[in-house]
């Protein structure tokens, strides 16, 4: 793991804490549950991450660490490349998604659902991604 990796975790850990102090301290707030829910889970996947990161730098866990490393398929150029132009895509096939949800959502007057459509394209964004990178490395 980079440097950058322990930032970006750290950064994710702190909107986790706030998210379930917003969440356990809203009183009268329909999102309470939600907020606690989502803080708790950036928490505890964060400070796995952050384990992670320490477990891997230790001296004897070094070597282990640059074999990782090595193996790592992102490494290759043209791995990169593909996953690239799967993020591109992807993002393109978002900037489609989020509006029709928009108007979907402001035609059937849902609010709370929102969250819970906005969860979904998430996970859909991150399958996404993963389905057009093998698409396009059986392409290219």
């Amino acid at each position: 793991m980079k440097k950058w990796d322990l930032y970006h975790d750290i950064i994710w850990l702190a909107l986790g804490i706030a998210s379930l102090w917003k969440g356990t301290f809203s009183i009268g707030s329909s999102y309470g549950n939600f907020l606690s829910t989502f803080g708790a889970f950036l928490i505890t996947s964060n400070i796995i991450n952050i384990v992670k990161y320490y477990r891997s730098r230790k001296p004897e866990n070094a070597a282990n660490h640059e074999v990782q490393i090595g193996e790592n398929i992102l490494n290759d150029e043209r791995q990169v490349m593909l996953a690239e132009k799967a993020a591109c895509t992807t993002c393109n096939i978002m900037l489609i998604g989020l509006p029709i949800t928009i108007v979907v959502c402001a035609l059937f007057n849902i609010d709370w659902k929102i969250i819970i459509t906005l969860i979904s394209l998430w996970i859909f964004q991150f399958v996404c991604r993963l389905v057009i990178c093998e698409i396009l490395e059986k392409k290219y």
